[in-house]
């Protein structure tokens, strides 16, 4: 009898988080430029370029906790890093200011001579913790 049959020691990231990744602000673009990269600065993130007049930001995390991402598990291989690539974008709208976060997370995993870069699903929390950052 063949057919399909599960890896018992690789379960595959969730995806059943909820991720808001966009708010509205009624505050100058320049505060809320100010409060995402100052938040980005606070919380080690390479920032890899700012173009205010465009409103894109994008930035780099060497390493991120559970709480951001969930990344599955695969018991047969170590891991051996995280990252996490952040873009940004801030644009007016009407009267207010819009800003809007998209993450791509990845865990670097080794197995003897095998490496592979496994992607990762958000949770939502990096997100929240950059929009919440603006003060207000």
């Amino acid at each position: 009898i063949s057919g399909c049959a599960s890896v018992p020691w690789i379960t595959p990231p969730s995806d059943e988080y909820t991720v808001v990744n966009s708010k509205s602000y009624d505050k100058s673009y320049d505060d809320v430029w100010a409060g995402i990269l100052g938040y980005l600065s606070d919380n080690k993130a390479m920032i890899k370029s700012a173009d205010k007049s465009n409103g894109l930001i994008t930035a780099e995390l060497s390493a991120f906790e559970d709480a951001f991402a969930d990344c599955g598990k695969d018991s047969s291989m170590n891991i051996t890093g995280r990252s996490a690539s952040i873009n940004i974008l801030i644009r007016r709208s009407n009267e207010n200011v819009v800003a809007t976060v998209n993450n791509e997370f990845l865990e670097s995993r080794q197995m003897m001579q095998a490496f592979t870069k496994t992607p990762c699903n958000s949770k939502g929390a990096l997100e929240t913790s950059i929009l919440d950052s603006v003060a207000g």
